[in-house]
């Protein structure tokens, strides 16, 4: 039974990816894995086993009613595995207890800890001892041995490091999870899905004692199939081990606190056996009457029954009433089969920081007989972005120049960076606390979110796109370890696959939301052909078969020197739109606004604009000044009009 169950699952992924776009190259797939080898996660070009291939952020739901909330919290098909497990910690590999997974392993004498948390934090004690290891801050290196060479890298994540590194005792340390579920009876017949939204920064997966597989790429979502793998009935247990220190931790040298864990949400979901696997939707005209988007969706088959081009698919566009989710009467219905249609919303209400009006997109697959397959939603917004030259009699201020517009209007970004964080909870921020953030930046006139320097947490995204925050939303990429030179991971080859998922996994399950105008191919990581093979698939899918969509995303990098050397250079102005050249004293951003370097295509003054400065003035109060200097550079644009001047060179594509 079992390997008919997952011959179909495995028939399944080859006609989802079909469907979509390209497998990811480095996403391995085997049916019934026997075990680890152990080298998965010291091997850059393995970046998962058995892991779904990305898609839009959207769940199955039990009826229409359910899938215009949206959010699946409380639904049908969607369980939480947030809560109480039982853990055990060790310092490095070889302490770890190697038959945990087995679904009988008594697991009465280890620890309980709450999921979502990050370990180190979860470990202190009162008295200050450490029971979990050591929670760990760092700027630009990682935690473990290495230096800045060509194919450093090869060493790996286990070498000794000197005696007075935190390392040489906790070398990498590993956390071993488990707990216990039972699958709803509603659930009979589906297929079921476990997914983690952030897992720092490895891990392997069973269920019910069955290998699964693992995942990299800690902060974004990894969602499994794990259907063939339950019990008939009573409880099933899930074994998660996850190392502090993988390959991956290369590319997630983020300056803040390194510290590892189930830190986002873990939860079940369940879809049918054909389903709409993924959605999504683009605006392709804007018009003062009426507005036109294009959807896109998939029908993911774990049989031959129903093949993409003979379900039907019905559409339904409601309006949302501003900060809420209530929706209202449908505004356009469209049939068609297949899942490529284009919709007319008429007197469509346009997305914008200042007035973020948004829609529920239901999706209902149908089968042969008319009968409701499944039913899926997305939220989204009638948006558009573009960078337009515009001369000075076509300027309120009579200055011309190129301009960042939204919806046709020029638009001031006023940012900031921001990282998951809280001092008691570490990387495991709470959803009340970013409704706090939200309603504090819109109190203080910020409009502009770069989500530095990885992928949020998924109900972030939601929050931005109800109140109005336009977003530049950045890959989980930073190798700052090995700088800009011929060291960085951004050129060798073995690379390259990590670089293009990490991008594509971004782009792919935020390609939705509204308040994402940037799509940031990282930061700090060097200038490299990796880069450019990330840029290639992103633009790739976000246009590929629709090359009439007008411009509504932008892509960026972020560097401190690296866009001053020659291979970044050619890069630069051959292919990205934004380049953010981070650290800008004031005195150097009044002379490029004089001098307006004419060699790159767009030049955006990026951290001391966000409020950053601190980091080279050691000063909160002296970042918050030069803040206010940068903004008044452009007194023409600093009124409380929906109005921006945007720091960009004036060049020629």
């Amino acid at each position: 039974m079992m390997k008919k169950s997952l011959a179909a699952l495995f028939m399944g992924l080859t006609l989802s990816t079909s469907a979509q776009a390209q497998s990811l190259e480095g996403f391995e797939y085997k049916p019934n894995p026997s075990a680890p080898d152990g080298r998965e996660w010291q091997s850059p070009e393995r970046l998962s086993l058995n892991k779904e291939q990305p898609r839009a952020w959207m769940f199955s739901f039990a009826t229409e009613e359910e899938a215009k909330k949206v959010l699946p919290y409380g639904t049908t098909y969607f369980q939480t595995l947030d809560g109480t497990w039982k853990f055990r910690w060790v310092p490095e590999p070889s302490q770890r207890d190697s038959s945990f997974w087995q679904r009988d392993f008594d697991d009465c004498t280890w620890d309980d800890i709450e999921v979502p948390g990050c370990w180190n934090v979860q470990g202190l004690q009162k008295d200050g001892t450490m029971k979990y290891g050591v929670p760990i801050y760092t700027n630009q290196k990682v935690i473990f041995q290495h230096q800045v060479a060509v194919g450093d890298w090869k060493g790996g994540v286990m070498r000794t490091p000197p005696t007075d590194w935190t390392t040489y005792k906790y070398r990498n340390e590993v956390g071993s999870y488990r707990r216990t579920f039972t699958i709803p009876v509603q659930w009979k017949g589906r297929q079921v899905f476990i997914n983690f939204d952030g897992v720092d920064s490895f891990f392997y997966l069973w269920i019910n004692g069955h290998y699964v597989g693992f995942s990299k790429n800690s902060r974004n979502t990894a969602r499994f199939n794990i259907t063939p793998y339950l019990a008939k009935k009573g409880d099933n247990v899930v074994a998660v081990e996850v190392y502090r220190n993988s390959d991956g931790s290369f590319l997630e040298a983020q300056d803040m606190f390194r510290l590892p864990g189930i830190f986002r949400s873990t939860y079940l979901t369940s879809t049918p056996e054909t389903c709409i696997d993924d959605l999504a939707v683009r605006t392709t005209s804007l018009g003062t009457q009426s507005a036109v988007i294009d959807v896109q969706a998939s029908v993911k088959n774990l049989t031959t029954s129903y093949l993409l081009p003979q379900n039907l698919i019905t559409y339904e566009v409601y309006p949302v009433k501003l900060y809420s989710d209530e929706t209202e009467s449908a505004v356009a219905t469209k049939q068609v089969s297949g899942g490529h249609v284009q919709i007319t919303i008429p007197q469509a209400r346009q997305w914008s920081a200042e007035e973020p009006n948004r829609y529920v997109l239901v999706a209902k697959l149908l089968d042969k007989k008319g009968r409701v397959v499944d039913v899926t939603s997305t939220y989204f917004g009638v948006r558009t972005v573009e960078i337009r030259d515009t001369k000075a009699e076509h300027d309120e201020f009579g200055l011309a120049g190129r301009y960042f517009y939204v919806n046709n209007r020029p638009v001031k970004l006023k940012g900031v960076n921001r990282h998951e964080n809280n001092p008691s909870r570490g990387h495991a921020i709470t959803h009340k606390q970013m409704e706090h953030e939200v309603m504090l930046m819109k109190q203080g006139n910020i409009n502009h979110v770069r989500n530095s320097h990885y992928s949020c947490d998924p109900y972030w995204y939601y929050l931005c796109d109800k109140y109005g925050i336009y977003l530049e939303d950045e890959a989980n990429i930073e190798s700052h370890e090995y700088y800009y030179g011929d060291a960085s991971l951004s050129h060798p080859v073995e690379w390259r696959a990590a670089h293009v998922a990490r991008n594509m996994e971004l782009v792919h399950s935020h390609i939705n939301h509204p308040s994402i105008v940037i799509w940031s191919l990282g930061n700090e990581a060097g200038p490299g052909d990796n880069f450019r093979a990330a840029y290639e698939a992103i633009k790739a899918f976000d246009q590929g078969d629709f090359k009439t969509f007008l411009d509504n995303f932008f892509l960026a990098i972020h560097s401190r020197y690296d866009i001053e050397k020659p291979l970044a250079r050619r890069f630069i102005r051959h292919k990205l739109e934004i380049i953010n050249k981070q650290r800008h004293e004031i005195e150097k951003l009044k002379k490029e606004k004089k001098e307006r370097d004419k060699t790159l295509k767009r030049l955006a003054a990026e951290y001391t604009l966000l409020g950053k400065e601190c980091e080279q003035e050691h000063m909160i109060e002296a970042a918050i000044r030069n803040y206010q200097k940068a903004l008044e550079l452009y007194p023409e644009a600093s009124d409380a009009k929906r109005r921006l001047k945007v720091v960009l060179p004036h060049s020629k594509h």
